[in-house]
């Protein structure tokens, strides 16, 4: 039996209240493998508040999250938090950015969640099943491979580099916001 998820997870980074500009990127890339499946894309905001969720949830996300409460960047504690959500919503992907943050987090996030991880993503896409299949640099960055994304248990979980996407724009409509 395979995991059965719904909906694309973007988890956007902000430092001193202030969304990090991959937050953006991580959005565009969502909002392109959301479409192909017909799933919606949530975005958990770490680090920032209510004003970096209206500028994620400007971007046509569905809803976007602000994870409170939380010690600042303690990388064990937004993981369970993820976790924990997670298990209750089930996505079927979450992406993560590939810096200090999303490369701490990312590794306790699938152990939590028994899933599969892909790291240092250049781009996604789907293959003819709909699984996410993530492009990466290998040997030192002398080939790109491709690395399907098995995860049985959990959801697929990838982080992507910087500037791989470009930043998504507000696009008129917004999603709901939450704490």
């Amino acid at each position: 039996m395979s995991y059965q998820g719904n909906g694309v997870w973007v988890v956007a980074e902000g430092r001193k209240g202030a969304l990090l500009p991959t937050a953006f990127e991580l959005v565009t890339a969502a909002k392109a493998i959301a479409a192909q499946r017909g799933e919606p894309v949530t975005a958990f905001i770490v680090g920032a508040g209510a004003e970096a969720a209206d500028a994620v949830a400007a971007c046509g996300v569905s809803k976007a999250v602000v994870l409170s409460g939380l010690p600042e960047l303690v990388d064990d504690a937004v993981a369970a938090a993820l976790a924990s959500a997670a298990k209750a919503a089930k996505p079927r992907t979450i992406l993560l950015p590939a810096d200090v943050f999303g490369r701490s987090v990312a590794p306790r996030l699938a152990v939590l969640l028994g899933s599969g991880l892909a790291s240092d993503a250049t781009a996604l896409e789907l293959d003819a099943e709909k699984r996410l299949v993530v492009r990466r640099a290998g040997f030192g960055g002398n080939v790109l491979i491709k690395v399907l994304v098995k995860s049985p248990a959990g959801p697929e979980l990838a982080t992507v580099r910087p500037l791989a996407y470009p930043r998504a724009g507000t696009n008129g409509s917004k999603g709901a916001v939450e704490t």
